[in-house]
Formats: structure tokens, sequence, C-alpha cells
């Protein structure tokens, strides 16, 4: 909650309709090297990020989990949710509580904090020294999508 509170989410969170918040549990947040942890916490916009990245417009049901289909955040990428031997899971973190109704939201407790995509842009040039006959520019921009 101190997260929320810090990324100034708590009005925005309870005052939303109908969302499903896939909540870490604070085992979750020791699994994260400290260093990392206070950076982020000092970083509102990219605490922002990480946060909104566990909440999705709508109430999900279980099976609606288990169904696989990819789940929009508000952050605006997407998680994937689905059930496998019994136990459900949202990009590899294990719910540990699940369908826990409130009065706004659905809510699954689980067992890693959900990181957004990275997207990383290289653009990378390979020029001739001046003069060259085989003179010419080469450029290439890679994109790597990159979800924790």
């Amino acid at each position: 909650m101190a997260a929320v509170k810090k990324a100034s989410l708590v009005d925005t969170l309870n005052s939303a309709a109908n969302i499903t918040v896939f909540a870490p549990a604070n085992s979750a947040f020791a699994k994260i090297p400290s260093s990392t942890l206070n950076s982020v916490l000092a970083n509102k916009t990219e605490l922002t990020k990480i946060l909104t990245h566990h909440v999705a417009p709508g109430r999900y049901t279980p099976a609606e989990l288990a169904s696989g289909k990819p789940i929009k955040t508000l952050e605006g990428a997407t998680v994937k949710a689905s059930m496998s031997g019994g136990t459900y899971s949202v990009n590899g973190a294990q719910v540990v509580c699940g369908n826990v109704q409130t009065a706004n939201a659905t809510v699954y407790i689980i067992n890693t904090v959900l990181m957004p995509p990275v997207v990383l842009t290289v653009q990378l040039s390979n020029q001739c020294w001046p003069g060259s006959p085989a003179q010419r520019g080469i450029r290439a921009s890679i994109t790597v999508m990159s979800s924790s």
C-alpha cells in the first residue's frame, strides 16, 4: 500500500469501477534486490508504470484467467493469465489467493511483482570513411521487447 500512496494512485484505484488487481504479496517484494526496489520507489513515473501494470479494466473471473487470453492492463501492455494443474498464474507469477471480491475490484494475490515490457531501441550505424568508393550509410533499428 505504501507504493500505491507514493505513486498517488490510492484515490484512482479506490474510485475505479470494475477492475481486476493482480496484487503482489508482501513476500513478492522481498524477491526484488533492495537497490532496485529503492530506485523504483524513488521514481514516481516508473513506480506508476509498474503498479498500473498490475491493474486491468473489468472484473476477470477464474474461468477467464484460465482461458489464456491476453489481458490489457491500465499501463497499456498485456499480461497472460493461465491455469495448469489447478494453479493459476499471471505472466508466470503464481496466484496464491484469488477471486477476492471488493466493492470495486476482483483481486488476485500473486507471488511475484509483474514488470511491464521494456522497449529498447538501438540504432546501429556503419559508415565508411569519407571519399571511399563504398561510402554509404547503413542503419538498422532494433527493438527488443522484454518482460520479466
